[in-house]
């Protein structure tokens, strides 16, 4: 068997660590130039993982694979265990009430910090690993803007070689094939109506002192008046707030390092909004408000 994969980030490291070895070919497709230019956030971008049955979407995943993700990604860094940030949120039945007194759910988890400076050495190692297998082969400055099948055999761009399977990895700057994906095979797509809409903030990290004190990610949930349940996301003490270039438009993440702090703290507040038929475009509808607020 012979498999395509389409970008080279978290979801295609679970992949490859399961058939690195075997007897199936994978051959995976980046557009970034090399390992060190690979993706604008994802698996490049602060290096938190977390153990918890209630963050995340709808998928279950069970704490036991959680725990193995978690001590794959740890094994992979070049430092003692002991240098990483690493604690609990929400274990402090004081601070769970106080956020449960006004409505909020706060969300427990165990959490690790590894920093976007130790972060690049740990991809690297992975990269590195991979790139022994005898059945893995990279292929960096790759664009895929098409996948096409025929006579049962599935090609990616114009190039010859024939796949018994591709699977689909690419990030938010992907979305333009994931578009193009949908309008050619609509039998495949399970759902494509939501979208997470949010607003990352920065404040001095003295405002939340308290808070970064106790626990270094604080996930919380509010069911709003309207309706719709905000939450936090990607909490960053004394960490740095960046821009994301997608081409046509600009958006910002955030981050923090192991070894180099700021003094101030940034979060987003997200909520996921869901669309009703037709509507089918929820990726081209956040794009337009990210493009509206570079306007603003």
């Amino acid at each position: 068997m012979r498999i395509g994969v389409v970008g080279f980030g978290a979801a295609t490291i679970g992949l490859l660590s399961k058939l690195e070895n075997s007897e199936i070919q994978i051959d995976v497709f980046e557009k970034a130039k090399d390992i060190y230019s690979s993706s604008v956030s994802g698996i490049r971008a602060d290096g938190k993982i977390f153990i918890s049955k209630s963050m995340g979407g709808d998928i279950d995943i069970t704490e036991t694979l959680q725990h193995e993700i978690v001590e794959y990604y740890l094994s992979q860094c070049n430092i003692s265990r002991d240098k990483i940030e690493q604690g609990s949120s929400f274990r402090s039945r004081e601070w769970y009430e106080r956020f449960y007194r006004y409505g909020f759910e706060p969300i427990l988890s165990d959490y690790w910090h590894i920093g976007t400076d130790e972060l690049k050495n740990v991809i690297t190692n992975i990269y590195n690993n991979f790139q022994l297998a005898k059945n893995i082969k990279f292929h960096f400055g790759n664009l895929i803007q098409e996948v096409r099948i025929e006579d049962g055999k599935a090609f990616l761009n114009q190039m010859p070689e024939a796949y018994d399977k591709i699977v689909i990895a690419v990030g938010r700057t992907g979305h333009g094939l994931v578009n193009q994906l949908i309008e050619s095979f609509p039998h495949l797509i399970m759902e494509n109506t939501k979208v997470d809409l949010g607003i990352r903030y920065e404040l001095p990290d003295h405002m939340v002192e308290a808070i970064n004190k106790e626990m270094y990610e604080f996930k919380v949930k509010l069911r709003t008046g309207t309706g719709y349940t905000a939450r936090t996301f990607c909490n960053n003490p004394s960490g740095y707030v960046v821009t994301e270039d997608y081409d046509d438009f600009v958006t910002v993440n955030g981050h923090a390092k192991l070894n180099m702090k700021s003094t101030n703290t940034n979060f987003a507040i997200l909520v996921t909004h869901s669309f009703t038929e037709p509507f089918d475009e929820p990726v081209g509808y956040g794009s337009y408000i990210a493009k509206l607020s570079n306007i603003l």
